[in-house]
């Protein structure tokens, strides 16, 4: 079924085994995926001596950050999150000395440079991280507009969502076994949704029997569509701007206090307003309003994974019962063994933030 390679802190092989009672492998688009994996006794001094888990036929490299083992059952496991956590321990000091740094690049130059300058190349040796490769893109560098501004302190990780997901696009950490190396790419799935004729469709349906198990929601509860920037000045000589659009009853607005952006040194005024519209766009992609559907696909179905479908992927649900049919981004892969059974469970859209997420971002 699977076999897995137990590394070391160098990355070098400790075992190999095959044998397992359950895994769980939960991979994410837009946030740091986590594994689960129990085994037999015999294992389980090996597990202390290993600080990786790596599985050629399952995507991504797993940190072991946890073990245990319960005597009563004869089993021992470990557990930890992938290799992306890597990019949640560094915090960004590009930028200069200023929290809040004037900057004129794309997104995906951007992360690029965050990167380099934090990961690969920083001026501390410390902070540098040994056999990572330059980061890889496999989007072009000038998608989206460019950015007026970039926030210092952030970790690496939040910093580069924030900037590749209103471009459909992410950021993972690839393992390359053979060359014991990482390569950081930004990446974006395929857009396989019905009406499309560039990529074979994945469409998720009851009428062609490949997912069940369904759970569906909408939340606008939170949902604001029209943002007002207040930038530098006070009293009526404030710069206040408007982005989003909406009307009537269908008009929901939200303050931005944006007086961290300030207006730099030879920076335009037309640069400095337009660095205002970023920050709102972004508030407002924070508010928007969000799609859950998570289903089973029947292993015998006409989607198989990895081939039909990935993560990342833009892909159409429908289901005539309750009549639905919506496209979405495929934000997470929750692949599962139990009694050798293999279940894969595919999520689309936004997960339920939770309410320290909400708290999160209401302060920032």
């Amino acid at each position: 079924m699977y076999e897995f390679i137990l590394l070391d802190a160098n990355r070098r092989d400790v075992a190999v085994f095959d044998e397992f009672t359950s895994l769980v492998w939960n991979r994410k688009l837009w946030d740091v995926g986590d594994f689960e994996i129990h085994v037999g006794m015999d294992l389980f001094s090996v597990l202390c001596g290993s600080k990786y888990l790596y599985c050629k036929s399952l995507d991504g490299l797993g940190v072991i950050e946890r073990i245990g083992c319960d005597k009563e059952t004869g089993r021992a496991w470990c557990a930890g999150r992938f290799a992306e956590k890597f990019f949640l321990d560094r915090v960004s000091f590009t930028g200069g000395d200023d929290d809040v740094a004037a900057i004129n690049e794309y997104p995906v130059v951007a992360v690029k440079k965050m990167i380099n300058e934090n990961m690969i190349s920083p001026s501390d040796p410390e902070r540098g991280y040994v056999s990572m490769e330059n980061v890889s893109s496999l989007i072009p560098d000038t998608s989206g507009e460019k950015l007026s501004y970039i926030r210092r302190g952030d970790a690496l990780w939040d910093a580069s969502v924030d900037l590749l997901r209103p471009l459909g696009a992410a950021l993972r950490l690839e393992y390359d076994y053979l060359s014991n190396s990482f390569i950081p790419t930004i990446w974006k799935g395929l857009d396989r949704t019905d009406g499309q004729h560039e990529n074979s469709l994945a469409i998720f349906s009851d009428a062609d029997e490949n997912i069940e198990t369904v759970s569906f929601s909408q939340d606008s509860s939170e949902e604001r569509n029209v943002a007002y920037v207040a930038g530098q000045g006070e009293g009526s000589e404030r710069i206040i701007l408007k982005t989003g659009s909406g009307s009537g009853y269908e008009r929901f607005e939200l303050w931005v206090d944006a007086r961290d952006l300030q207006q730099g040194e030879g920076q335009s005024m037309g640069d400095y307003r337009a660095g205002l519209i970023t920050r709102g766009s972004q508030k407002l992609e924070e508010y928007r309003s969000t799609t859950d559907l998570q289903g089973v696909i029947r292993q015998n179905g006409t989607l198989s994974y990895g081939v039909d479908y990935n993560l990342g992927d833009y892909a159409t649900y429908q289901n005539s019962q309750i009549g639905i049919i919506v496209n979405e981004h495929i934000t997470e892969i929750l692949i599962s063994v139990e009694a050798g059974v293999v279940s894969i469970e595919p999520s689309f859209g936004d997960q339920e933030k939770t309410a320290m997420q909400k708290i999160d971002r209401s302060v920032n």
